[in-house]
């Protein structure tokens, strides 16, 4: 089973292009180099084409670090220190989540293909939910089977958390569930959410038994690392 690591940084202004131009060019390459590490993939919003809440501000990098297994990301920790593997910069703050991924088809495929198309919209709902149980069910069960009706889209994901020892790395959130669709353009992209679909996705998450917690919606231009 495929594990996702996400780190999220925040920066302080003069910090952020230093920060991705140290991750693109060090961090990664790093980290491909270890056996435990399947791939590495870079999120980065940019300002013109931030589509999100304006109480909302995304990190100013998402770094995805895709393992064999549980084992192989605490290994990783083990045998590492911590500001080696993912240094920060001044004014530089970092929080973590630990996934399952889960990948859907989309309309006309079989199977799901490769996640290559490099916009990528990415969405988390936290605690507090009354039954998170009932809410991540039903959502795994209904929300995916409307987002393959998206026009243009090219995959679908969802993320369940995997438990991390409090002790390992940075502080961890509340996640409860995550979401990721791909488009090969922010084009594409405006065109999904301007489809009628997306007036089926928010009834949907209005049926829900469960109503949804916190959550945030970013979107994000990827940039991906294999060995």
């Amino acid at each position: 089973m495929t594990v996702a690591y996400f780190l999220d940084i925040t920066a302080t202004p003069e910090n952020v292009d230093p920060l991705r131009k140290l991750y693109r060019n060090l961090v990664a390459p790093d980290l491909l180099k270890r056996d435990e590490v399947e791939s590495v993939h870079l999120f980065v919003s940019d300002k013109a084409e931030r589509l999100f809440d304006s109480d909302q501000k995304p990190p100013e990098l998402s770094l995805q670090v895709d393992v064999r297994s549980i084992e192989s990301l605490q290994e990783i920790f083990a045998g590492s220190d911590l500001a080696t593997l993912f240094p920060l910069l001044d004014g530089c703050k970092a929080t973590q989540d630990c996934f399952e991924p889960i990948h859907f088809p989309v309309a006309g495929e079989a199977e799901p293909l490769p996640r290559r198309a490099l916009l990528s919209y990415n969405v988390r709902y936290y605690q507090s939910v009354g039954d998170v149980k009932t809410f991540v069910e039903f959502y795994l069960t209904h929300h995916p089977q409307i987002l393959t009706d998206l026009p243009l889209i090219r995959n679908i994901l969802c993320y369940l958390p995997i438990q991390l020892d409090d002790q390992i790395g940075f502080p961890g959130t509340s996640c409860i569930i995550g979401n990721e669709v791909v488009f090969d353009t922010f084009q594409d992209f405006r065109a999904a959410q301007l489809s009628d679909v997306r007036v089926r996705l928010r009834e949907d998450m209005q049926v829900s038994p469960v109503p949804a917690g916190p959550n945030t919606h970013f979107a994000f231009r990827r940039e991906d690392f294999f060995k």
